[in-house]
């Protein structure tokens, strides 16, 4: 059985030791991505 690649992103957040610096991260970046219009639409 093969392991699909893992994309950058779920890398980048797995390489954080501590949760709480990861939800800050992904709170953070959605923020980012609304406010240059790239967030989801509601």
């Amino acid at each position: 059985m093969e392991e699909a690649p893992l994309d950058p992103w779920t890398l980048f957040l797995n390489a954080m030791r501590a949760p709480m610096t990861r939800d800050r991260y992904k709170t953070r970046v959605a923020k980012f991505f609304d406010f240059i219009g790239l967030g989801k639409k509601h």
